[in-house]
């Protein structure tokens, strides 16, 4: 009991220590901006690959150590089911990679807009869409 104690204390307090040292040189994305949601796109498909690789890594050992033994150990099936439900679960990350990726190729920022009524030409917001050939 006095170990299990001492472990969750160690733990939260290498926990607080890595959350307090964050790289404070890191630009924070307004959002709704074509940046953002690029960055948002990145993230979510680096978290679907190693979803997916751990998930195809951890049933193949289940399914190696299953095939190589011959006794009927739990841990085989804990792995393959282990693998199989993170594959399932990176499905998710995969299709909220391209729907960022999509509203990404959306852009929202300022063009010059020309007036026909004046000679003027003002800088208004508008949404600008680009269409890859």
């Amino acid at each position: 009991m006095k170990c299990l104690v001492i472990i969750t204390l160690l733990v939260l307090l290498f926990s607080e220590t890595s959350l307090a040292q964050r790289d404070s040189s890191k630009v924070i994305l307004k959002k709704g901006t074509a940046e953002y949601y690029q960055q948002k796109s990145r993230h979510s498909l680096n978290a679907a690959f190693i979803l997916a690789g751990s998930g195809i890594v951890c049933t193949g050992a289940g399914l190696l150590m299953h095939t190589s033994s011959d006794d009927w150990s739990m841990l085989p099936a804990i792995l393959i089911l282990t693998g199989v439900s993170s594959m399932i679960v990176s499905v998710p990350y995969f299709v909220l990679h391209f729907v960022q990726k999509h509203k990404a190729n959306i852009l929202f920022k300022k063009q010059d807009v020309s007036l026909t009524t004046s000679k003027l030409n003002i800088t208004q917001p508008s949404v600008c869409i680009q269409i890859s050939l």
